[in-house]
């Protein structure tokens, strides 16, 4: 149905360009320039003073060219067109050999066709080295490539600017989108090289000239760690002083510093010896608890109010010396 359609469209093309007593001059120099997979024909005008001169185009794939010679399909962007070139790429979709012919048109009056010399495929097509811009980002090298169509990849390579350096490749899938590369090391020099592939028709071109890129910004981290460095001294401490003064707070809290009047005092030593006299206890137990006592009696009164202290405060430690020792064998049962 499709080669019907075309064949259909190419006759009512032929029908419509007569064929004139008067002859125009045929096109010359018809020749195709191809680069980076843009094909364009071009053509000498056809000089007719004060008129407007159409030209037609006019292709064979290889399977018309084979099969079906007599078939001529008209350019998608050049049936008619008042330039001097035509861009077939879109016309061009597959790596077969493509055969091209144009002809001039003014009024009822045509040309003969100007064919090319030989069939053109579009392997034979130019491929340049990509440009590039290659930039600084911090510590990234940041590329972007041209664009050059949807059938084009790119192959980026990096390398540190010293002896014995290692080549970094990168694969790029299209052009005209900023691209970083990895992370690089302050302070030195890195060039960057490019080249175009084309997987349709299993080619690339050369490598673009090499650009060399210094990197900075080695001060601004080394502050930067600084800077984190004290801040982390200092948080720690602030966090060792709040600790330790919160830990002051709950011991004074919970236990604070008392000290006992000398009354007291002697109030505590009359009641502790009347108790111990009163007891009903085995005799070596009081013995034992009567020596203590007499040994706190010859103390001095700071330590003997540093022992009452902690039996108050700390009834859990030194039950030897507690007072708290001496309240629980009060409560103790007679007799024992």
């Amino acid at each position: 149905m499709l080669v019907l359609t075309v064949a259909q469209r190419s006759a009512s093309l032929l029908n419509f360009i007569p064929d004139g007593a008067t002859i125009l001059p045929a096109p010359q120099n018809f020749s195709v320039r191809s680069t980076n997979m843009k094909h364009l024909l071009m053509w000498n005008p056809v000089t007719q003073p004060g008129e407007t001169v159409f030209y037609f185009v006019q292709y064979q794939g290889e399977y018309e060219s084979l099969y079906m010679s007599h078939i001529w399909i008209p350019s998608s962007q050049c049936s008619p067109t008042k330039g001097l070139e035509c861009d077939v790429t879109d016309d061009v979709t597959a790596t077969v050999p493509y055969n091209f012919r144009v002809m001039a048109m003014l009024g009822s009056q045509s040309s003969a066709w100007s064919n090319l010399e030989h069939p053109f495929n579009r392997n034979a097509t130019v491929l340049t080295p990509p440009r590039m811009e290659v930039t600084e980002h911090g510590l990234h090298l940041v590329v972007e490539l041209e664009d050059l169509g949807p059938q084009f990849e790119f192959l980026v390579v990096y390398w540190r600017m010293e002896p014995g350096a290692v080549e970094r490749v990168k694969v790029v899938r299209s052009g005209d989108i900023p691209v970083h590369l990895e992370t690089m090391d302050p302070g030195v020099m890195y060039c960057v090289k490019a080249q175009a592939l084309v997987k349709t028709i299993g080619r690339h071109s050369a490598f673009s000239q090499p650009t060399c890129v210094e990197m900075q910004g080695e001060s601004l981290p080394l502050a930067l760690a600084l800077f984190a460095f004290v801040g982390f001294v200092l948080i720690l401490v602030v966090a060792l002083l709040s600790v330790w003064k919160m830990g002051q707070l709950l011991r004074y809290s919970c236990c604070p510093a008392v000290v006992l009047p000398d009354t007291l005092y002697s109030f505590v030593w009359g009641l502790l010896a009347h108790s111990l006299y009163h007891w009903k206890m085995p005799a070596n137990v009081k013995r034992s608890v009567t020596g203590r006592f007499l040994r706190h009696q010859s103390l001095s009164p700071d330590t003997t109010r540093a022992h009452l202290q902690r039996a108050v405060c700390n009834p859990g430690r030194g039950r030897k010396h507690s007072f708290h020792s001496v309240e629980k064998l009060k409560r103790s049962p007679p007799g024992i």
